[in-house]
């Protein structure tokens, strides 16, 4: 198992083992066991699977804030909320969570949550690797009101999945960025 972090798939960067909060195997039985990430630049960990059906490996990072102003004619990132800056073009309260399925099949059936809610109608968007070199996908659909939506897995090879929900900022953050976003991805190989 590695990590693939950044803004193109299947890796972009590479995470910091200190940004992980949380990173686990749910075996097929239900059961939960703790994982240590690896060292070096894609944490490469080794994983022993035992026994036969899906697994599910979850991660998450710490959340912060991303705030972008305008200075002198020119974009600055930084990793605060917009609270006493000026000039700010965009400002983000965010978490990423990701999961990796070691699964096989043609169609995947997935169910968005947030908040522990079907994510109605939000945004689902799929590819393999090797379908482009730019961030394009092979596959586009929207969840239903249940927050189900189906993948058709084109081809055989590594895939990501991402869920992105977008929504105006709760009253505790109102006052530190102008939008919530919320992205969650889940990798698997289709054999």
């Amino acid at each position: 198992m590695y990590f693939g972090f950044g803004h193109k798939f299947p890796v972009s960067d590479v995470l910091k083992r200190d940004k992980l909060v949380e990173f686990n195997l749910i075996q097929p039985d239900g059961v939960v066991k703790e994982l240590e990430a690896g060292e070096g630049g894609f944490l490469v960990t080794p994983l022993a699977l035992r026994k036969e059906g899906g697994y599910i490996v979850t991660a998450a990072t710490k959340h912060g804030f991303y705030t972008m102003v305008e200075k002198n004619g020119k974009i600055r990132h930084k990793l605060v909320s917009m609270e006493g800056l000026e000039n700010v073009v965009l400002s983000l309260y965010f978490e990423n969570h990701t999961k990796a399925l070691i699964n096989a099949g043609e169609y995947l059936k997935v169910q968005v949550l947030i908040d522990d809610k079907p994510a109605r109608f939000c945004n689902v968007f799929a590819t393999y690797i090797g379908f482009s070199p730019k961030e394009a996908y092979a596959w586009t659909s929207k969840t239903n009101a249940k927050g189900i939506t189906h993948i058709k897995l084109l081809r055989s090879g590594q895939w990501i999945l991402k869920a992105e929900v977008r929504r105006l900022p709760s009253e505790e953050l109102k006052a530190k960025v102008l939008e919530e976003k919320y992205t969650a991805t889940i990798s698997f190989q289709v054999n």
